[in-house]
């Protein structure tokens, strides 16, 4: 941990947005990865053609991108609301009561 903060190319790369997001939602990832080869394949694997390689590129490229959405998508719709019911269900077992959270801004207090 003593490196974590150190501003190297290794943590700049790790904390790229994309990345970040991937790790968020991989354990929807891991979970629904099968779905999206099963949307975007049909057929047999044909012979090894210049054509059939950029099939297969391009495929695995929409496979990928689907996949994530899926799992995004999941990850929005049930991940975070089924933990959030979770914790309130827990909270009220255990008698914890939560600071509320703090008002997001809607406009800029200058404005009236």
């Amino acid at each position: 941990m003593i490196g974590a903060t150190s501003p190297t190319a290794t943590n700049r790369l790790l904390a790229h947005p994309v990345l970040l997001h991937i790790g968020m939602v991989s354990y929807s990832l891991y979970l629904f990865h099968f779905v999206a080869p099963a949307l975007g394949f049909s057929g047999k694997l044909p012979t090894v053609t210049e054509a059939s390689v950029l099939f297969s590129i391009i495929n695995f490229v929409l496979c990928t991108f689907m996949a994530v959405m899926l799992a995004t998508g999941i990850y929005y719709l049930v991940e975070v609301p089924g933990r959030r019911a979770i914790r309130r269900v827990g909270d009220e077992w255990l008698g914890i009561q939560r600071a509320p959270k703090p008002e997001v801004l809607t406009k800029l207090p200058l404005e009236s």
